[in-house]
């Protein structure tokens, strides 16, 4: 009969009687929930029906396991304080970060350093305790690159562990430069699904102002972590449990270049092993001063974006690990060639002083959820202008019908102009009009109402035109 049952016989010698001890990281939803058990042995799945336990207590089980999955025959609770503090010694020994010497010898970086390791940490405690991780980052290369970084340390820390999380327990989505509090009444309703509070982790994204309502509602349901270059306003980043910017080291420009994915780069590979060319690409793509060479994968990150309405993440993943890199790339040259062709039928020329202000009409050029998007389109303009006024200070004023976006060259940012500081001038003068707005100081953009296009473009020009 075994003969005639190889499998079954198989299945039958993986399977044996075992007592384990060891504490409740986390449970499923139910009046006899499966129970997540950290022993000194591992990880184990105990199915029961004895009744509900608590998170952190110590249990011992006895039943049938196989491949650390136990069919409870007997559960107790135990007080054992020398099986506490073993238990507790293994999560700290598993969960210490990678040491490891910052990318870029910066005062900032090593200012940060302790932050590095502190979120890495945290992210790789909640990972082996088996806590839902949900990873929102913003939708440009930056935010891309930063999430995929994240992404490979946290899949390599749950294949050093041998770890076996279900899959509803970390989740990757896309956002954009703001967290909104719809966004996170979905999140919210997510997180009820789980029997822990999951961690959030916002990317490139999330610490400013129009956040806040969205982060208070979110706070009640996770844990948070912000990691942002941009800076931050100081009650949102509050809201965080962790907040790692490079304005919390230095609040001069020079913060700025810090790009998220230079800062998820330190973060995650305190993780796990993770690929650092991603943090080159994002270097570029922010346009850091810390960049080196010529990095393609931007653009072909925002065709891929651009070019469908939400993009699964494993099609960035492929453009960044070269799969689908080449066929991306040469699409997007050609439809930028075709819109830089376009251009010269919508840009005005002004002049101001030592100054040369464009300004576009991105609705003629730009078509909605189509690539080149508004954010490519002014950077490809803003660099022609550039290349053809090396002498002159260079401003891109880029609008829509809702939004202006603005880019500096960095001679007119060295004679003082700061695209983020206007911005937050004109929302003060003009906050009848203007909805949001923030940014870099050569890189920013604005929202305002319809209505007031006239009235936003004229000014914001004007104030331009004083300024050189």
């Amino acid at each position: 009969l075994l003969n005639k049952n190889p499998a079954s016989l198989k299945n039958r010698m993986n399977e044996s009687l075992k007592e384990i001890k060891g504490m409740v990281v986390n449970k499923t939803i139910g009046t006899t929930p499966n129970l997540f058990l950290l022993c000194a042995e591992g990880h184990y799945l105990i199915h029961q029906d004895y009744g509900d336990y608590e998170l952190g207590q110590m249990l011992s089980v006895e039943g049938v396991v196989k491949n650390h999955v136990i069919q409870a025959t007997k559960i107790e609770v135990v007080k054992d304080t020398r099986l506490s503090s073993a238990i507790h010694a293994i999560l700290e020994k598993k969960t210490t970060p990678i040491k490891k010497s910052p990318l870029i010898d910066h005062p900032v970086s090593k200012a940060l350093f302790k932050d590095f390791e502190a979120a890495a940490r945290l992210v790789a405690e909640k990972v082996f305790t088996y806590t839902p991780v949900l990873v929102r980052y913003d939708d440009d290369a930056d935010g891309i690159t930063s999430a995929v970084e994240l992404k490979q340390g946290v899949l390599d820390f749950i294949a050093r562990h041998e770890l076996t999380l279900p899959p509803s327990f970390i989740k990757f989505t896309k956002d954009e430069a703001i967290y909104e509090l719809k966004t996170a009444q979905e999140d919210c309703e997510w997180a009820q699904g789980f029997a822990k509070k999951p961690l959030l982790v916002l990317l490139d994204h999330g610490a400013n102002t129009e956040s806040i309502p969205a982060l208070t509602q979110a706070k009640s349901w996770f844990d948070i972590v912000i990691v942002d270059h941009h800076p931050p306003n100081l009650e949102a980043a509050a809201l965080a449990n962790l907040f790692i910017s490079p304005f919390t080291k230095d609040s001069s420009v020079i913060a700025s270049s810090f790009c998220t994915g230079l800062l998820s780069y330190e973060i995650a590979s305190r993780i796990g092993q993770v690929d650092e060319t991603l943090a080159w690409i994002a270097m570029h793509a922010d346009h850091s001063r810390f960049r080196k060479g010529e990095w393609p994968q931007v653009l072909a990150l925002e065709f891929v974006q651009d070019s469908k309405k939400n993009p699964p993440f494993e099609d960035f993943e492929n453009v960044l690990s070269g799969k689908g890199f080449e066929l991306a790339y040469k699409k997007a040259l050609a439809k930028i060639r075709l819109v830089m062709h376009e251009s010269v039928h919508h840009v005005k020329i002004h002049s101001a002083g030592t100054a040369l202000i464009q300004v576009i009409n991105l609705s003629k050029l730009v078509k909605k959820n189509s690539f080149p998007s508004k954010s490519r389109t002014i950077n490809e303009l803003h660099r022609a202008f550039e290349e053809k006024n090396p002498s002159l200070a260079c401003i891109t004023l880029g609008y829509a019908d809702n939004s202006l976006s603005f880019r500096a060259s960095d001679s007119a940012n060295s004679a003082g102009f700061k695209a983020n500081a206007l911005i937050t001038q004109l929302k003060q003068s003009h906050s009848y009009a203007i909805t949001s707005g923030g940014g870099h100081e050569q890189a920013a953009s604005m929202r305002f109402k319809p209505e007031f296009h006239d009235t936003v473009l004229k000014t914001t020009l004007d104030e331009v035109k004083k300024f050189f």
